[in-house]
């Protein structure tokens, strides 16, 4: 489990998040959503310890992050940012990256870090293009290579910045059931997603942000059930049946 505990966040002297207290569950599909601005990504990167808590703490089972070193804490969380350097490197040395908490003084990959980083690549779909350049891929290529290097860390729980923005649909599907496999492999997923369809219906709890506070956290049925999406979002959410879980879309609240 992961908690937050009046923890107060945010950049230089302002607070973006505002004694927020939150548990998240371990080995489950987790999004974020809510409006731009909310707090969602420094939500994130506070709990990755990329930005400092102003006030509280936070806790991985049971432990307070910052009594963690860079290294112990890189062991246990992954992050995948939304925003990248993208370096002119082969896919390879992008996804060995992700070992580096693992690695000794002499920085030398093990063999057994090798297997890990092709296991995730294999598992990524782009262990054809292996010896490629980052640079040559295309952008949904790319964001799976990023997703191996995360996935090569071997941390029990996975922060991902919005992994579908910004991808054609086919690769958007591509990534929901990468981390849907994830999740089978009982890592924890946390999310930043903007499109609330597939919030509703990849996760297993969502958190609803708003102005830097926690509105509800719950699953996707009790979120829907509530009445918040309309009044965050102003729009009216629909829910069809489907053979294995529902299909949600949304239309504009009348005036």
């Amino acid at each position: 489990m992961m908690e937050w505990r009046n923890v107060t966040a945010g950049y230089g002297g302002e607070p973006v998040l505002q004694n927020v207290n939150l548990s998240l569950p371990a080995g489950r599909i987790i999004s974020l959503i809510g409006p731009n601005g909310c707090g969602k990504t420094t939500l994130l990167k506070t709990a990755a310890r990329l930005l400092p808590v102003k006030e509280g703490e936070i806790l991985l089972h049971g432990q307070n992050t910052a009594a963690f070193t860079r290294r112990e804490l890189a062991r246990r969380i992954a992050v995948l940012p939304q925003t990248r350097d993208v370096p002119d490197i082969s896919v390879n040395a992008l996804v060995l990256h992700g070992r580096f908490p693992y690695l000794g003084w002499s920085r030398q990959p093990r063999p057994e870090d090798r297997e890990l980083a092709d296991q995730a690549m294999r598992q990524t779909g782009v262990w054809n293009y292996r010896t490629r350049s980052l640079r040559s891929l295309s952008g949904g290529e790319r964001q799976k290579a990023y997703l191996a290097m995360t996935i090569a860390q071997n941390a029990d729980w996975l922060l991902l910045d919005e992994p579908t923005t910004y991808l054609d649909i086919n690769h958007q599907f591509e990534i929901l059931k990468l981390i849907e496999q994830l999740q089978k492999q009982r890592k924890t997923i946390v999310m930043v997603l903007h499109d609330l369809g597939q919030a509703l219906r990849y996760s297993h709890h969502i958190v609803l942000m708003q102005s830097g506070k926690i509105v509800s956290c719950g699953t996707p049925d009790t979120l829907f059930q509530s009445g918040l999406l309309q009044k965050v979002f102003h729009v009216q959410p629909h829910r069809q049946e489907k053979e294995k879980r529902p299909f949600y879309f949304f239309t504009p609240l009348s005036d």
